[in-house]
């Protein structure tokens, strides 16, 4: 997410520093300033002095806790850290990446990201919170939505598992989701830096067409040219034997993930990409041909 965001930037005539740690990855296209940095120091504020707008994109889509990886540190801790620091370095906006239904609140992923939304929205910054539902599109080597799946569920000679809660097998794969190409999103991010209206307001993001659960898996499994066959499983039965293995990282869910995954995943952003002036990308097989 963050390379998109930086060429978006670079793209529009921004000049732009990227704060990061000793052993992450450089840009690869340059064009921007890239700062070593601790971002848990008291001093980080230093490192933002002279920047007009700070955009935090820091998260995970899973925790291990015993090996320092948590969603309290990164989604709630350190982005609360690092609003203090844009206050205190006199930033003027602050845009801070989110998810769809944190509001809900079920899980800790949202719990902590709708708290780090609760701290930004006391602050005294100009502010724009992003919510976007899946995110989809060349991850460029890392892990993303689509390419987990052709991983974890197409490549396997296993049926393709339509998820259903309770005891309704006839909702199995129903729930819906509003996927959204990552450039989309990162169009969206640098639109907001001098787009006044877009000042102390919240964005559900996705794509303006909704998916089942069973009509994503089947467009994926298309675009990686494979035909699967589907089996209904309750989601109650993962989650059992998520609780025993998924603190490892080889196994593919979390029981917080499953929860998530069954309450859908929808939002309603046709006017906000016609505000923003934005082409949508849509969720189709041509988009997804990174897979093959």
């Amino acid at each position: 997410m963050g390379e998109y965001i930086i060429d978006e930037l670079l793209k529009s005539g921004y000049s732009v520093k990227m704060i990061k740690r000793k052993q992450s990855a450089s840009h690869p296209t340059g064009g921007c300033l890239e700062v070593v940095a601790d971002l848990h120091s008291d001093l980080l504020y230093e490192k933002l002095r002279g920047c007009d707008c700070v955009i935090y994109n820091i998260g995970i889509i899973r925790e291990f806790p015993n090996k320092g990886i948590s969603f309290k540190d990164l989604h709630q801790d350190l982005a609360v850290h690092v609003i203090d620091m844009a206050q205190k370095a006199d930033v003027r906006k602050f845009i801070l990446m989110s998810a769809n239904g944190v509001d809900r609140c079920l899980t800790d992923y949202e719990r902590t990201k709708f708290k780090a939304e609760q701290h930004l929205m006391k602050s005294k910054l100009k502010w724009t919170i992003f919510r976007p539902s899946v995110i989809f599109g060349d991850s460029k080597g890392k892990m993303e939505f689509c390419t987990q799946v052709k991983k974890e569920m197409v490549r396997t000679p296993l049926p393709l598992p339509m998820f259903f809660s309770g005891i309704n097998i006839l909702s199995a794969g129903v729930f819906e989701m509003s996927p959204i190409h990552v450039r989309n999103v990162a169009q969206f991010f640098v639109g907001a830096i001098d787009k006044e209206d877009s000042n102390q307001r919240i964005y559900e993001l996705g794509g303006t067409t909704s998916y089942s659960w069973r009509e994503m898996l089947q467009i994926i499994s298309d675009a990686c040219g494979k035909r699967k066959w589907s089996t209904p499983i309750p989601i109650c039965v993962v989650k059992l034997v998520a609780f025993f293995f998924d603190r490892f990282s080889w196994f593919p869910v979390t029981r917080e993930q499953l929860t998530m995954l069954s309450q859908g995943n929808v939002c309603e952003s046709e006017k906000y990409f016609s505000d923003f002036n934005i082409d949508e990308i849509n969720f189709n097989v041509t988009a997804l041909e990174y897979l093959l």
